[in-house]
């Protein structure tokens, strides 16, 4: 089981968000986390990769127990992580390969042959070849989401969390990217998180579906 949330009680610093929280996410599923503005879907995700501490309850992910994970394990999850959030984060004034290898040589890659050989792949997987050497800045709001998502594989991850991501494209663009959310999974067998308020995406592509509702997760 890649995620398994029991009886979880979520939040942040300031406050309990979500409580009774049951959650199981086998190796491979796709689904979507759903609900309105405030209702917990972020929070929930943050709890996943060790971001907000679990306040009560059993969780774990990827065979770490959050009621028990240190500080200097949460690297060590975040690298079985992939994570692509609705605001970027990128370095806009390097390349599209600078910003990939950066990732990679932070987390212990040594040899630069497997490192750019690594950075061909993904950008192959996402269709961003053509744009290794492209300044991020110069990229359209759909193709640096495509960077985001290559980032995300760099590392060969068992889970990918997505926090709306694609909460600020068109919907062309958002067709595109969810498409290759769906392929990463189909092809490597990804597990993947989706969270969004998008409810054409998910009437357009069919998958699991679970609500944030007056503070619990709802199975729809």
């Amino acid at each position: 089981m890649v995620v398994n949330l029991q009886q979880c009680v979520i939040g942040n610093e300031e406050k309990e968000v979500m409580h009774d929280v049951n959650l199981q996410v086998m190796p491979g599923e796709f689904c979507y986390v759903t609900g309105r503005s405030g209702t917990g879907k972020s929070t929930l995700l943050k709890t996943l990769y060790g971001e907000y501490s679990l306040l009560s309850g059993y969780a774990e992910v990827l065979g770490f127990d959050l009621s028990k994970i240190s500080k200097i394990e949460i690297p060590d999850l975040r690298r079985k992580i992939g994570m692509v959030f609705q605001d970027f984060s990128l370095f806009p004034n390097w390349s599209v390969k600078r910003n990939l290898i950066f990732i990679l040589e932070a987390t212990d890659w040594k040899d630069k042959t497997k490192v750019l050989s690594r950075v061909d792949d993904v950008l192959a997987s996402v269709g961003l070849t053509d744009m290794i050497d492209r300044k991020v800045f110069s990229l359209s709001g759909g193709e640096q989401q495509r960077l985001c998502i290559a980032r995300a594989i760099l590392n060969t991850p068992e889970l990918i969390i997505a926090d709306e991501p694609t909460g600020n494209l068109d919907p062309q663009s958002s067709d595109e990217v969810f498409q290759l959310f769906q392929q990463i999974n189909q092809d490597f067998g990804t597990a993947t998180i989706f969270a969004t308020h998008n409810s054409r995406l998910i009437n357009d592509y069919p998958a699991r579906v679970i609500d944030c509702v007056d503070g619990v997760l709802v199975e729809m």
